[in-house]
């Protein structure tokens, strides 16, 4: 095992502990179930994406790439939900600052297992590359805007609390 692959494993193994950690501190409060759930997301991305560019099967780097570009889909809902979640008033479903992400993050959870996203591989330099699909400028207008609205949701939630 070399150094890089040691290092993502120790970090990944690290994230994933602290998450358990938070869930089991109190299995009941929503804030650390979603805790759980971005630790998930992000580990699921980081090893994911770190294999696929790490092997050397052109079917292997398509196939974990597109499984970690449903991870990374996942990533901004996941912490909109749980910045919301620090909010005194909870949202309904059907609130739209939760709603819409949560559409959009399904409709690229899908489209990323699709030949959309990521079409296939290239060995280039030694390594294997993605080759990107049609809408994946799309998917990072998606993330982008979806986690600068997690950052600002959790801003004003901030603004707003007491204690």
């Amino acid at each position: 095992m070399d150094l890089r692959t040691f290092g993502v494993l120790v970090l990944c193994t690290t994230h994933l502990c602290l998450g358990m950690l938070v869930v089991l501190h109190n299995r009941r409060a929503l804030v650390n179930k979603l805790f759980g759930l971005v630790v998930l997301t992000v580990a699921g991305w980081i090893l994911t994406i770190f294999f696929a560019l790490s092997t050397d099967s052109a079917q292997y780097t398509l196939w974990l790439g597109r499984i970690g570009f449903t991870f990374a889909s996942a990533i901004p809902l996941s912490l909109i939900w749980m910045f919301r979640a620090f909010s005194s008033a909870p949202s309904a479903p059907r609130d739209p600052r939760v709603s819409v992400p949560a559409l959009l993050c399904a409709a690229f959870v899908l489209l990323s297992l699709s030949p959309w996203i990521i079409v296939g591989s290239l060995k280039a330099g030694g390594t294997l590359h993605f080759v990107y699909g049609p809408i994946h400028k799309f998917f990072g207008l998606y993330f982008l805007g979806a986690f600068v609205f997690a950052i600002a949701t959790l801003w004003k939630t901030i603004k707003i609390s007491s204690g």
